[in-house]
């Protein structure tokens, strides 16, 4: 700021948000130039937030910030409820997460997957037990009879033998078990729509 004053005393005062404030007694006289100059203070600490997986939800106070990775998040000093929220996962809570004035604080939590279970078995056009690969989303697992745990939500099923393939889409449940016979006579895709664990078709679901 620049500007042009009548002699006298002043009381100058700088200020600007988020920072502590400064104020000057000044006495400005005829043909005089006078400079204020000052350094402010920040009144905030800065806190970074990462989390495992990334892409986590950062909400403060209810408030959100943006999605993991971030950094530099400037808060007033004080105590705040801190979510970390991501889909198909548990959410970390701080209460009294405390932010000090001038400090830099990292923030690093691995947010936890719900689970849940999916057995798969496979038989021939006589009904009689098979080994056959088992892939989920594309990636090999193992053989039937298989056994695993995956995140909830859509995954696709599939079990390869040389006498015949089949597939399907499940909805695997928090803490339930899906469980799928694949029949390798019906090469292709099972006729069978989206399985949500909870519904009996080709099989039946459990309590994990």
């Amino acid at each position: 700021y620049e500007g042009r004053h009548v002699p006298g005393d002043y009381r100058v005062e700088l200020k600007q948000e988020m920072y502590l404030g400064y104020w000057k007694q000044v006495k400005i006289q005829r043909n005089e130039n006078v400079v204020v100059q000052r350094k402010l203070k920040p009144d905030f600490g800065v806190v970074d937030f990462r989390t495992e997986p990334a892409g986590a939800r950062v909400l403060v106070d209810g408030m959100d910030e943006g999605i993991t990775p971030l950094s530099g998040v400037k808060l007033a000093p004080g105590s705040y409820r801190v979510e970390l929220a991501l889909d198909r996962h548990y959410p970390v809570v701080f209460e009294g997460f405390v932010v000090e004035r001038g400090k830099h604080r990292k923030v690093a939590e691995t947010l936890p997957a719900k689970m849940g279970g999916l057995k798969v078995t496979s038989v021939d056009r006589d009904r009689t037990p098979v080994v056959a690969e088992v892939l989920v989303d594309g990636r090999s697992v193992g053989e039937t009879p298989y056994t695993g745990k995956f995140i909830v939500g859509t995954h696709k099923v599939e079990v390869n033998h040389k006498t015949g393939a089949a597939s399907t889409d499940v909805v695997v449940e928090e803490k339930r078990i899906s469980r799928l016979e694949l029949d390798l006579a019906q090469s292709g895709t099972a006729d069978m729509g989206l399985i949500p664990a909870g519904t009996l078709i080709m099989g039946r679901n459990e309590e994990a």
